[in-house]
């Protein structure tokens, strides 16, 4: 049997995926929709709004974020945990189709990405080539590697990073139009009957039949230019006369260097459910492909990539898993001393951690941080059984019985005790499988993982061992010098015990007082620990978003960013950086990463690093560098900053932005948090042009033709497409560059009234420098406003959040509300349920240990110890200065299995012993002194099987190092304390069982 698990738990294991964590993801859907020219409040009412109101009622939303920003609204809905994300996409279509009629003429069609739109990429691709110009090497990325990289399975979307776009340029110049007598609205009516290509109909043939096509498209720059847009009685006037006209970038502010290089970069985003290490391989394996094809200079290299850190921390858990197994074999070889009786216990490691990948892949789990952990603490765990039941066989043994007479009988007397300690440590991960929200999807593996393993190592206890003890132990008289040493050393311990264990039991007062301090203690240590929900992880990569003053351009972003680079380059742990500056992102705006060398190559941390270069950053007063981590979990709507939180309000936008902007002024005061910032800006400076309509209608002009010369002017209009190289292009018309610098340029427009007359722009409308908004968001379809910040050196998340939520209610007005996102809720979410799994775990312990011993006493017993082990656990995690996160706490509700077991070990026998005529307290202090012996064995096995965790480095070792020193700390103290406090308690609360056995 043990032979088929084995196999089947290769095949599993060579059949699941492996990733960082558990699918933890929210479903999540972004709608992007264009506008162009449109600005932010227009969006809002005529984009944002109706289609919010729209898909609010898909089934499974839980949340709407939305931005309306100039040009373009990005909507970005939450389904629920576990909703099927091609189901919410196929119902958000259908309900944006309904409404498309009802959205402004020229608004683009509403475009649909399975991801958050304002997600980190989890893959970045520079492209550099030192022959092409960056509008060449854009064109090729565009053709050649971006639909490549799109059709990538698990990609939901392609983030490019400075790409220039060609386009024909057609940049007007209003002087020679005034002089010329040309309108904005002459020259889009010449284009629009010049620049076609349209099917002219067919020749009909006897058996065949050949389409016409009237190709009257423009090609070049010189075809442009030669169109004739006036003859006025034999004077032409040439599209040429009025223009610049070029084959330029499209955007020319924007750009991407990577090491100062300028070049191009793919930004990948993974559909929000996608598997990020499987993605990254895909990549991977299309770069290899794509080089092959590549021009000669043109190089294609990854600057960054997520699952470097996942693989890495992987492949630390592995050594941990090996280094576990090494500990635990030497550490039961010391307590057994024969390599024959160390195999019987040690065999148990592979049987159980190969099969359990059987149940991992029934489950349609994945090999991941939280299973692996699981499998390091099941090393000291599968071994606690075998030794349980060697040791009672070998007691036998030493008594004179027959290998084989010993294995009968001692399994016959220990079977009761195995299946309670299994059953028990399963039931303890039994609430969580039940649990919902991050903490539920984030350990429900674990869960799975070590009771599946401890449920497997049972059986083999019960099967397996007894088998091999009856053919491999030998009589005491076989034993080698250094067994007979040890025996002769273990039993002076256990006699030295058994003296000890009696003084105690005289002064059980001093217990109960004892027990009382370090309960106080343990609360004391509960209430003061910090929190966080998870520890903060040296991920070697930091990410920076630069932010110039409102109204900032690409021209004053540009020479900051170059020093940012030279602070980059200086910086010795720097492996690679690139900075992405303008474009979608806008043109005061830059976005920058680095990545560091491998942890073993270096003597800071990414935190240290990190607060290096924000000192540095500071000396650059002119803009706005904020540091961030790379999320660890990606939930929802989530930034990067350990604050997050959304202010809504029913009032106006000037009102929230009071509301918002003076709790940022009030929270200054509090030195919890840094960097706080506030997204809703309003001191944009705008110039709002009105239209003097009463006089333009009596100087006959056009309202439209008055709009379109404003639009095309100031903000560029694409009026119609161009080939180029077997490549569409648009063709855009606007002001030349050199006039945009300020609003004189409006003086200089012309536009044409119904008799023919020229009229000067400027006195048909009203100039008015305003103040508006950047960015206009909501929140659940309520105007809302995003607070975020860090948290200062010294404060814990859970801390900043209590003062917050005692703060927030008592400044925010009654029709405005607040709402934690991102990694706060989170934490709150999984604070709340960690608390409930810990109660429901002691819940299902008792329960299942009454059924075990049909008494409401002796469970009482068994668990008595619990207590001190988790003070023991907050105590050492308070000096290696831990936190309570999801990974110490579950740790914790480990520990309530482990110790449990210690006391089911002396109780059981201790009732076996009453059932054969003991007293109460003759029983107990024999049973835990026979008992002694397994319980330091499988307590140093499951320490040193913890160690490895507690000392752990390299990726991941913040998470894996909480756990260990749970472990460590609370099995240490909590089997010195339960050697003492359970035959204690027994003596207490235990009932005679000789008694109960006359009655019957």
């Amino acid at each position: 049997m043990c032979l088929i698990l084995v196999i089947v738990g290769i095949i599993g294991f060579l059949r699941l995926s492996v990733r960082e964590y558990p699918n933890i993801t929210k479903p999540v859907v972004t709608v992007r929709t264009y506008f162009t020219g449109a600005s932010a409040a227009l969006v809002e009412n005529q984009i944002t709004t109706p289609i919010e109101n729209t898909i609010a009622t898909v089934a499974g939303v839980d949340a709407i974020r939305s931005t309306s920003s100039e040009g373009v609204s990005r909507i970005t809905i939450e389904f629920s945990d576990g909703y099927d994300l091609n189901v919410g996409m196929n119902d958000l279509r259908d309900k944006i189709f309904a409404i498309l009629r009802k959205l402004p003429q020229g608004v683009d069609a509403p475009v649909l990405s399975k991801s958050d739109s304002d997600s980190n990429p989890t893959v970045i691709v520079a492209i550099t080539d030192p022959n092409e110009n960056v509008l060449q090497l854009s064109d090729y990325v565009n053709r050649y590697i971006l639909p490549a990289v799109q059709q990538t399975d698990g990609v939901s979307d392609v983030r490019i990073f400075g790409s220039l776009k060609y386009a024909m340029r057609l940049e007007l110049d209003p002087d020679k139009m005034a002089a010329q007598n040309v309108t904005v609205a002459d020259l889009t009516n010449i284009l629009n009957a010049q620049n076609v290509n349209v099917p002219a109909g067919q020749l009909i043939g006897k058996n065949r039949d050949y389409p016409v096509i009237a190709n009257a498209e423009l090609h070049s720059a010189e075809s442009f230019s030669h169109l004739i847009v006036r003859d006025t009685n034999g004077v032409i006037t040439r599209f040429g006369d009025v223009a610049n006209i070029n084959v330029g970038a499209e955007n020319p502010d924007a750009s991407y260097r990577v090491h100062g290089v300028l070049g191009v970069a793919l930004g990948i985003i993974p559909e929000s459910t996608a598997n990020i290490v499987t993605v990254s391989e895909n990549i991977k394996q299309l770069i290899s492909q794509l080089r092959t094809t590549l021009p000669p200079q043109m190089k294609l290299v990854e600057v960054y990539d997520r699952s470097d850190f996942v693989n890495e921390s992987i492949n630390e858990v592995y050594k941990a898993i090996f280094s576990a197994v090494i500990l635990v074999i030497i550490i039961v070889f010391l307590f057994l001393g024969s390599l024959r009786s160390t195999l019987i216990p040690i065999v148990t490691i592979p049987l159980c951690l190969i099969s359990i990948f059987a149940v991992l892949y029934f489950f349609n789990y994945s090999i991941n941080t939280i299973t692996l952990l699981a499998l390091v603490l099941a090393i000291g765990l599968v071994v606690d059984d075998a030794i349980v039941m060697l040791e009672n066989i070998y007691h036998y043994i030493e008594q004179g019985m027959s290998p084989f007479a010993a294995a009968i009988r001692g399994s016959k007397e220990i079977l009761f005790a195995i299946i309670a300690m299994t059953i028990t440590l399963a039931a303890v991960y039994l609430p969580i499988t039940f649990t919902t929200g991050l903490t539920g999807t984030l350990f429900s593996q674990f869960a799975v993982t070590l009771a599946g393993t401890v449920l497997i190592s049972g059986v083999v206890a019960l099967t397996l061992s007894p088998m091999m003890s009856a053919r491999l132990l030998k009589p005491t008289a076989h034993n080698s010098g250094y067994a007979k040493w040890l025996n002769n050393k273990l039993n002076q311990v256990m006699n030295a015990y058994k003296k000890l264990l009696e003084q105690v039991l005289n002064h059980r007062g001093f217990i109960l007082v004892t027990l009382i301090v370090l309960g106080i203690l343990g609360w004391r240590l509960a209430a003061t620990m910090p929190t966080e929900l998870m520890p903060t992880e040296d991920r070697a990569a930091i990410i920076a978003s630069i932010q110039t003053p409102t109204n900032g351009s690409y021209n004053y972003l540009d020479p900051y960013a170059q020093q940012i680079e030279k602070i980059y380059a200086a910086t010795p742990e720097v492996k690679n950086y690139f900075m992405s500056l303008g474009g979608n992102q806008g043109a005061s705006s830059g976005y920058s990463m680095v990545t560091l060398t491998p942890w073993s190559q270096r003597q800071r941390t990414q935190q240290q690093v990190m607060q290096d270069l924000s000192q540095q950053f500071k000396n650059l007063p002119g803009v706005d560098v904020y540091l961030a981590n790379p999320s660890a979990l990606s939930r929802g709507f989530s930034s990067n900053n350990a604050i997050d939180i959304r202010i809504s309000s029913a009032g106006d936008w000037p009102s929230l932005y009071a509301l918002t902007h003076g709790l940022v002024k009030d929270l200054q005061d509090y030195p919890g948090i840094i960097n706080l910032d506030t997204e809703l800006e309003l001191d944009n400076q705008e110039f709002n042009i009105a239209i003097k309509r009463t006089l333009a209608a009596d100087l006959q002009v056009n309202v439209q033709d008055i709009t379109d010369a404003l639009a095309t002017f100031f903000g560029g209009k694409t009026v119609g497409d161009f080939e180029f190289d077997s490549q569409t292009y648009d063709v855009v018309l606007q002001l030349k560059r050199t006039e945009l610098k300020d609003m004189s340029a409006i003086n200089k427009i012309y536009v044409r009234s119904a008799t023919q007359k020229m009229i000067p722009l400027s006195s048909l409308v009203s100039v008015t420098p305003v103040v508006g908004p950047v960015d206009l968001s909501h929140y659940n379809r309520l105007r809302a406003d995003q607070i975020t910040a860090d948290l200062a050196p010294g404060y814990s998340l859970g801390e900043v959040i209590n003062y917050l939520q005692e703060f927030l209610p008592t400044h925010l007005p009654s029709n405005a509300s607040y709402v934690f996102t991102g990694s706060s809720l989170d934490f709150l979410n999984a604070h709340n349920r960690m608390n409930m799994i810990f109660l429901l775990a002691l819940i299902f312990i008792y329960l299942v240990l009454a059924a075990q011993f049909e008494s409401f006493s002796d469970p009482f017993i068994v668990l008595f110890s619990v207590p001190l082990s988790i003070v023991g656990a907050l105590l050492v995690l308070r000096l290696t200065n831990g936190t309570l996160n999801i990974f110490s706490q579950i740790g914790l509700v480990t520990l309530v299995g482990l110790i449990a077991k210690h006391g089911i070990l002396i109780t059981e026998f201790a009732n076996q012993l009453q059932a054969k005529g003991m007293e109460v307290r003759e029983a107990v202090v024999e049973a835990a002194a026979r008992r002694l012996r397994p319980i330091l064995m499988t307590t140093g096995a499951m320490v040193l099987g913890a160690l490895p965790l507690a000392l752990a480095t390299g990726a991941g070792a913040a998470s894996r190092q909480q756990i260990g020193w749970v472990i460590v700390g609370g099995m240490l103290i909590g089997t010195f304390f339960s050697l003492f406090v359970v035959p204690s308690a027994y003596i207490t609360f235990a009932k005679n069982h000789k008694n109960l056995i006359k009655q019957a």
